[in-house]
């Protein structure tokens, strides 16, 4: 089909679709092939109507044979007039007619030849014996003649009976056939072609419609769409296939998405690293540069207290703003040095405790207390750096006792494969947006009254040992930091 319409384009237009190829291919080669059969028949059956126009006229001649023989032996032209008269009566005839021997004519009926002696028929039908057909034109119409010999009783040729009839009694006989054939042509054709035509549209023509509709609507952005599994089987083929490829492509874009996702968040964190790490090689300078001084301040107002007197309110000031600048530089060296845990193994009650009790003393005469609630059962001990667990316990409890109204309770319990640690509080509870409390730099006190590093020291530090620290709410109405550690070591991260 494709070399046949790239071979000739004109074709290719014929049969651009598939109802027009349906058309060509199927319906005009039956029409094509009934007009042949219909041809065919229409030759046999106007050669059966011609063969039987013609015995008619034998049958008339074979009837009268007898009587005007004997009417001709005898020279009775009367006789054979009457006889011959009464052809018309038989059948439809144009004229009759009696010759002799010689083509003389002997009596008539009807239009007929008077003369046929300068004819060759009486020799033809005196040698041969046998009747004679042939198209003749007789009173200046086209006739049909029949010619019959008479014989005597010695089977010698004593005259002819010619009988005639008009040629269009044959060509309205072959028009009425001609018309009658080429009708059943055309109304087979026209079945034919409609029933191409339903077949095409019931059977595939609806069905592809659907699946063109489907295609619109997947071009118009409709990706979950899909198609109906209906109609013939190839065209529930071509619906499966689709379906499979818009399922295919659907996966794909979400792949894609999901990269895309996963790629402008590697981006983000490697934005984050790059600044942070900046961000901590100026802040460990910054932070040495600012040690050595405030230890010298430390030391003179330490000294001028002595002189003085601790009751010197200025001095005291001065000694307090020392020490918020140095627990903000401990702050920033704790953040920003580079994490080298030394790991061991950690009693975890013994851990909770301490840090809890530093708290508890750091407390000591204020409205607010910290409190450790053992869960009844041996916690199963850790495996990790010491130091640097004790900093983010001691840097969540600090916090939550800065916003505590009368309490901070700390609570441990076993999990499977780790330890988990609460720390609830009776304050305001966490803000609106909790996730920008683990970000660096970030706090909701005053300004001056902390360095916005603490949540993120502690994020950071169990994120070292494989840990997770999630924000919620107390049952106190405060907040809640909740801490799960795992009890071996920490997993190994891909680089």
């Amino acid at each position: 089909m494709t070399q046949l319409t790239s071979r000739w384009p004109i074709l290719g237009k014929l049969l651009g679709n598939l109802q027009q190829t349906l058309m060509g291919f199927v319906a005009l080669p039956l029409i094509l092939v009934a007009a042949l059969f219909i041809r065919v028949a229409f030759e046999q059956a106007n050669a059966f109507q011609e063969t039987l126009l013609k015995s008619d006229l034998e049958l008339i001649a074979r009837a009268i044979s007898g009587p005007v023989t004997e009417a001709l032996l005898n020279g009775e032209r009367e006789n054979m007039k009457a006889t011959l008269a009464s052809v018309f009566s038989i059948g439809r005839v144009y004229g009759a007619s009696v010759f002799d021997s010689d083509g003389r004519r002997m009596a008539a009926a009807g239009i007929t030849e008077r003369d046929l002696t300068h004819s060759r028929i009486p020799l033809q039908l005196a040698d041969s014996g046998e009747k004679r057909e042939e198209y003749r034109k007789v009173g200046g119409r086209r006739v049909f003649s029949h010619f019959m010999p008479l014989f005597d009783e010695s089977d010698r040729t004593q005259g002819f009976i010619q009988i005639t009839r008009r040629q269009t009694d044959f060509t309205s006989a072959l028009s009425r056939l001609t018309w009658l054939a080429w009708s059943l042509w055309a109304l087979l054709a026209a079945v034919i072609i409609g029933t191409v035509l339903t077949g095409h549209y019931r059977g595939i023509g609806r069905h592809l419609k659907l699946l063109r509709q489907g295609m619109a609507r997947v071009a118009a952005d409709s990706p979950g769409y899909r198609f109906e599994i209906r109609g013939p089987r190839e065209v529930q083929s071509i619906s499966v296939g689709l379906n499979t490829m818009l399922d295919g492509i659907q996966r794909r874009e979400q792949e894609l998405e999901q990269r895309r996702m996963a790629e402008q968040t590697l981006q983000l964190q490697l934005r984050d690293s790059q600044t942070l790490a900046t961000v901590g090689r100026i802040t460990r300078g910054f932070a040495h540069e600012l040690g050595a001084p405030l230890s010298v301040i430390e030391g003179r107002a330490r000294r001028l207290g002595r002189y003085l007197g601790a009751d010197d309110r200025d001095l005291a000031a001065i000694r307090h703003q020392v020490r918020q600048l140095t627990e903000t530089v401990h702050d920033l060296l704790n953040y920003s040095r580079p994490a080298e845990p030394q790991v061991e193994p950690i009693d975890t009650d013994r851990l909770i405790r301490d840090a809890v009790n530093t708290v508890a003393e750091e407390l000591s005469g204020k409205a607010v207390v910290a409190q450790y609630q053992p869960c009844g059962q041996t916690l199963q001990p850790l495996q990790g750096d010491r130091r640097r667990l004790q900093l983010a316990l001691l840097n969540i409890i600090r916090n939550a006792a800065q916003v505590a109204r009368y309490r901070v309770l700390v609570t441990a319990s076993g999990s499977q494969g780790g330890v988990n640690i609460d720390i609830s509080d009776d304050g305001p509870g966490f803000p609106g947006n909790r996730d920008q409390l683990m970000e660096p730099f970030y706090t909701t006190r005053a300004s001056g009254e902390g360095t916005g590093l603490g949540l993120a020291i502690s994020a950071s530090i169990l994120d070292e040992h494989g840990g997770t620290i999630n924000l919620g709410d107390s049952a106190a109405g405060g907040g809640r930091v909740s801490l799960w550690l795992p009890s071996g070591p920490a997993p190994e991260r891909p680089l």
